[in-house]
């Protein structure tokens, strides 16, 4: 069900044409294969949702967290044609929290708002967004995003949450795909659906990493960090550049399938993992990565370890990205 946040067993997925599709056949025995819906099947609304104005993450969080009995497909059957199917959702309990926040001071008596992630779902970007509205009201100056220990999720959540950092236009990745020779750009806010969003954050931010940081959560380190947006602050992540797709089998079990690999904005090799900025023998402003923890102002890996000095570290590693990037 990690699959079918929408609890009527399908997968949907945008095609091409950017038009939102069934992309493969219904789960055996779910409402939608009960209802005799097809693969390749285009999907324009779901209840008063539409796929025009809306993400298909936004979506389906809206459907887990409304929790209806069941949802209203419109499907599109033609040039002009469209028809309504109404199916039953299977009832599950609301998602838990993905996002942990709050706000602590650093020794220069800043507020530093922290955000950890435990992993990179649909709801990761929307509860983010909450997140930083809340703690900004209660007076945060910087960000602090910790990824540690965070395994990844999906793709495209970690280019929602991306965006909520970076402003329209920028590159956040770049996808390979086996048939393609070419890598190809992916820029935040490209198919129109930064929905409901009001800017992206502008205060400094810092990204925590570790070992356990892989996937999805290296999507969005690397996108920040390979945008000057961010300095990565830990140890060396994971190193996982695959996209997945997860396709059931008629026993109930499915088969997880690489079908791109991806790297950072431009080109930044993710295997063999992200070295952070702290270790990475950059020129941080002329200091030592021990020199550069004693300017945090904190242990990075004890319990003061979100209340960074985010201001002063961002601009000595991301002096050194812009410089890297010339």
């Amino acid at each position: 069900m990690a699959f079918d946040p929408m609890g009527v067993g399908l997968v949907l997925a945008r095609n091409d044409q950017k038009e939102v599709i069934i992309s493969s056949p219904p789960f055996a025995g779910s409402s939608a294969a009960k209802a005799g819906l097809r693969q390749g099947q285009r999907v324009e609304k779901v209840d008063d949702m539409s796929f025009k104005e809306l993400s298909l993450l936004a979506v389906a969080d809206r459907v887990s967290t409304r929790d209806p009995p069941s949802v209203t497909l419109t499907l599109r059957e033609g040039e002009g044609e469209t028809r309504e199917v109404v199916l039953e959702r299977l009832r599950q309990a609301k998602p838990q929290n993905q996002v942990e926040s709050g706000i602590v001071t650093n020794a220069l008596g800043h507020k530093v708002g922290f955000l950890r992630l435990r992993t990179v779902g649909a709801r990761s970007a929307l509860e983010m967004q909450e997140a930083l509205g809340r703690l900004r009201a209660e007076g945060a100056q910087e960000w602090v995003i910790d990824l540690r220990g965070n395994g990844g999720g999906s793709f495209p959540a970690a280019l929602e949450a991306a965006e909520l950092f970076l402003p329209k236009g920028a590159t956040a990745a770049q996808v390979k795909l086996p048939s393609v020779d070419k890598e190809k750009p992916i820029l935040v806010g490209e198919e129109g659906e930064r929905q409901e969003r009001v800017g992206s954050a502008t205060e400094p931010v810092a990204v925590l990493v570790d070992a356990g940081s892989a996937s999805a959560s290296e999507v969005l380190a690397v996108a920040l960090r390979g945008n000057c947006r961010a300095p990565l602050i830990g140890s060396r992540t994971y190193g996982k550049a695959a996209v997945q797709g997860v396709f059931g089998l008629p026993n109930k079990e499915a088969v997880a399938l690489t079908v791109a690999r991806y790297s950072g904005p431009h080109g930044e090799r993710i295997e063999g993992g992200l070295e952070p900025d702290l270790s990475s023998g950059l020129s941080l402003g002329g200091l030592s990565p021990q020199g550069l923890m004693s300017a945090l102002g904190a242990p990075l890996q004890g319990g003061g370890d979100y209340g960074l000095d985010v201001e002063g570290a961002s601009k000595l590693a991301l002096a050194a990205c812009a410089e890297s990037a010339r």
